[in-house]
Protein backbone atom coordinates (compact mmCIF):
# COMPACT_ATOMS: atom_id res chain seq x y z
CA UNK A 1 0.00 0.00 0.00
CA UNK A 2 1.34 3.43 -0.84
CA UNK A 3 2.54 5.59 2.06
CA UNK A 4 0.07 8.36 1.16
CA UNK A 5 -2.91 6.03 1.14
CA UNK A 6 -5.79 6.88 3.45
CA UNK A 7 -6.72 3.23 3.63
CA UNK A 8 -5.41 1.04 6.43
CA UNK A 9 -4.22 -2.52 6.46
CA UNK A 10 -7.40 -3.69 8.20
CA UNK A 11 -8.43 -5.86 5.27
CA UNK A 12 -4.94 -7.28 4.73
CA UNK A 13 -4.15 -10.65 6.26
CA UNK A 14 -0.88 -11.16 8.12
CA UNK A 15 -0.63 -14.33 10.11
CA UNK A 16 2.66 -13.42 11.79
CA UNK A 17 2.85 -9.80 12.93
CA UNK A 18 6.67 -9.81 13.02
CA UNK A 19 6.74 -9.97 9.21
CA UNK A 20 3.89 -7.58 8.43
CA UNK A 21 6.38 -5.34 6.60
CA UNK A 22 6.64 -8.06 3.93
CA UNK A 23 3.08 -7.54 2.71
CA UNK A 24 2.51 -6.55 -0.87
CA UNK A 25 5.28 -5.46 -3.20
CA UNK A 26 7.97 -5.43 -0.47
CA UNK A 27 7.51 -9.13 0.18
CA UNK A 28 7.76 -9.82 -3.54
CA UNK A 29 11.08 -7.96 -3.66
CA UNK A 30 12.50 -10.03 -0.81
CA UNK A 31 11.15 -13.25 -2.33
CA UNK A 32 12.60 -12.38 -5.72
CA UNK A 33 16.02 -11.83 -4.18
CA UNK A 34 15.71 -15.19 -2.41
CA UNK A 35 14.95 -16.93 -5.75
CA UNK A 36 17.95 -15.17 -7.31
CA UNK A 37 20.17 -16.37 -4.49
CA UNK A 38 18.90 -19.93 -4.85
CA UNK A 39 19.52 -19.75 -8.60
CA UNK A 40 23.07 -18.42 -8.17
CA UNK A 41 23.97 -20.99 -5.52
CA UNK A 42 22.35 -23.77 -7.53
CA UNK A 43 24.22 -22.73 -10.66
CA UNK A 44 27.53 -22.54 -8.76
CA UNK A 45 27.04 -25.98 -7.19
CA UNK A 46 25.64 -27.87 -10.19
CA UNK A 47 27.27 -25.85 -13.03
CA UNK A 48 23.96 -26.20 -14.86
CA UNK A 49 22.51 -23.12 -16.58
CA UNK A 50 19.04 -24.65 -16.22
CA UNK A 51 19.21 -24.29 -12.42
CA UNK A 52 20.26 -20.66 -12.72
CA UNK A 53 17.54 -20.09 -15.32
CA UNK A 54 14.93 -21.54 -12.94
CA UNK A 55 15.94 -19.10 -10.21
CA UNK A 56 15.98 -16.13 -12.56
CA UNK A 57 12.66 -17.07 -14.18
CA UNK A 58 11.01 -17.47 -10.77
CA UNK A 59 12.49 -14.17 -9.60
CA UNK A 60 11.20 -12.45 -12.77
CA UNK A 61 7.69 -13.74 -12.19
CA UNK A 62 7.75 -12.70 -8.53
CA UNK A 63 9.13 -9.24 -9.34
CA UNK A 64 6.59 -8.78 -12.10
CA UNK A 65 3.81 -9.60 -9.68
CA UNK A 66 5.28 -7.25 -7.07
CA UNK A 67 5.53 -4.45 -9.65
CA UNK A 68 1.94 -5.02 -10.70
CA UNK A 69 0.84 -4.84 -7.03
CA UNK A 70 2.75 -1.59 -6.61
CA UNK A 71 1.09 -0.12 -9.71
CA UNK A 72 -2.29 -1.42 -8.54
CA UNK A 73 -1.99 0.42 -5.22
CA UNK A 74 -0.88 3.65 -6.92
CA UNK A 75 -3.69 3.64 -9.50
CA UNK A 76 -6.33 2.68 -6.94
CA UNK A 77 -5.26 5.44 -4.56
CA UNK A 78 -5.25 8.02 -7.37
CA UNK A 79 -8.68 6.92 -8.62
CA UNK A 80 -10.23 7.00 -5.16
CA UNK A 81 -8.70 10.43 -4.46
CA UNK A 82 -10.00 11.74 -7.80
CA UNK A 83 -13.50 10.37 -7.22
CA UNK A 84 -13.70 11.80 -3.72
CA UNK A 85 -12.72 15.24 -5.07
CA UNK A 86 -15.41 14.95 -7.76
CA UNK A 87 -18.04 13.91 -5.23
CA UNK A 88 -17.08 16.90 -3.04
CA UNK A 89 -17.73 19.20 -6.01
CA UNK A 90 -21.07 17.48 -6.58
CA UNK A 91 -22.04 17.99 -2.94
CA UNK A 92 -21.29 21.70 -3.20
CA UNK A 93 -23.55 21.89 -6.25
CA UNK A 94 -26.34 20.10 -4.36
CA UNK A 95 -25.96 22.40 -1.33
CA UNK A 96 -26.48 25.50 -3.45
CA UNK A 97 -29.91 24.32 -4.53
CA UNK A 98 -29.08 23.74 -8.16
CA UNK A 99 -26.21 22.84 -10.43
CA UNK A 100 -26.01 26.44 -11.63
CA UNK A 101 -26.03 27.93 -8.10
CA UNK A 102 -29.27 29.81 -8.68
CA UNK A 103 -31.17 28.01 -5.94
CA UNK A 104 -33.74 26.64 -8.41
CA UNK A 105 -34.51 22.94 -8.21
CA UNK A 106 -33.04 20.89 -11.01
CA UNK A 107 -35.15 18.30 -12.79
CA UNK A 108 -33.64 14.87 -12.34
CA UNK A 109 -34.04 11.84 -14.51
CA UNK A 110 -33.58 8.22 -13.62
CA UNK A 111 -30.51 6.50 -14.92
CA UNK A 112 -28.95 3.11 -14.32
CA UNK A 113 -26.82 2.93 -11.18
CA UNK A 114 -23.19 3.76 -11.71
CA UNK A 115 -20.23 1.92 -10.27
CA UNK A 116 -18.97 3.12 -6.94
CA UNK A 117 -15.69 5.00 -6.81
CA UNK A 118 -14.03 2.07 -5.07
CA UNK A 119 -15.25 -0.38 -7.73
CA UNK A 120 -14.06 1.83 -10.60
CA UNK A 121 -10.70 2.16 -8.88
CA UNK A 122 -10.43 -1.62 -8.46
CA UNK A 123 -11.26 -2.20 -12.14
CA UNK A 124 -8.70 0.35 -13.36
CA UNK A 125 -5.98 -0.88 -11.04
CA UNK A 126 -6.69 -4.51 -11.95
CA UNK A 127 -6.21 -3.63 -15.61
CA UNK A 128 -2.91 -1.91 -14.82
CA UNK A 129 -1.82 -4.94 -12.78
CA UNK A 130 -2.52 -7.37 -15.63
CA UNK A 131 -0.86 -5.14 -18.24
CA UNK A 132 2.20 -4.68 -16.00
CA UNK A 133 2.56 -8.43 -15.54
CA UNK A 134 2.20 -9.09 -19.29
CA UNK A 135 4.84 -6.45 -20.08
CA UNK A 136 7.30 -8.05 -17.64
CA UNK A 137 6.67 -11.52 -19.09
CA UNK A 138 7.12 -10.22 -22.64
CA UNK A 139 10.41 -8.54 -21.66
CA UNK A 140 11.69 -11.76 -20.06
CA UNK A 141 10.83 -13.83 -23.14
CA UNK A 142 12.42 -11.23 -25.40
CA UNK A 143 15.69 -11.22 -23.41
CA UNK A 144 15.92 -15.02 -23.33
CA UNK A 145 15.25 -15.30 -27.08
CA UNK A 146 17.80 -12.62 -27.96
CA UNK A 147 20.61 -13.52 -25.55
CA UNK A 148 20.00 -17.18 -24.79
CA UNK A 149 19.51 -18.80 -21.43
CA UNK A 150 22.97 -18.21 -19.96
CA UNK A 151 23.54 -14.56 -20.91
CA UNK A 152 19.87 -13.73 -20.48
CA UNK A 153 19.99 -15.14 -16.95
CA UNK A 154 23.07 -13.04 -16.17
CA UNK A 155 21.45 -9.87 -17.51
CA UNK A 156 18.04 -10.39 -15.93
CA UNK A 157 19.56 -11.55 -12.65
CA UNK A 158 21.66 -8.41 -12.42
CA UNK A 159 18.79 -6.12 -13.37
CA UNK A 160 16.47 -7.84 -10.89
CA UNK A 161 18.99 -7.71 -8.06
CA UNK A 162 19.70 -4.00 -8.56
CA UNK A 163 16.02 -3.15 -9.06
CA UNK A 164 14.83 -5.13 -6.03
CA UNK A 165 17.55 -3.74 -3.78
CA UNK A 166 16.73 -0.18 -4.91
CA UNK A 167 12.99 -0.72 -4.34
CA UNK A 168 13.60 -2.22 -0.90
CA UNK A 169 15.95 0.62 0.06
CA UNK A 170 13.31 3.14 -1.03
CA UNK A 171 10.59 1.31 0.92
CA UNK A 172 12.86 1.16 3.99
CA UNK A 173 13.65 4.86 3.68
CA UNK A 174 9.93 5.76 3.45
CA UNK A 175 9.23 3.90 6.71
CA UNK A 176 11.73 6.05 8.60
CA UNK A 177 14.17 3.12 8.64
Amino acid sequence: MSPTSRRGLADEVTRVSAVSYLQGATGHGVGSLAFLLVGVVGFAVTDSPAVGFGGVASACLMSGNGLSLYLWDRVRDAAVAGDSAASDRGRRDDDSGGADGSGDAVDRTLSPPSLSAEHRAELASGLVQVVGLVVVLAAVFFVFRRLGVTYGSYLLGGVLAVGNLAALALAWRRTDG
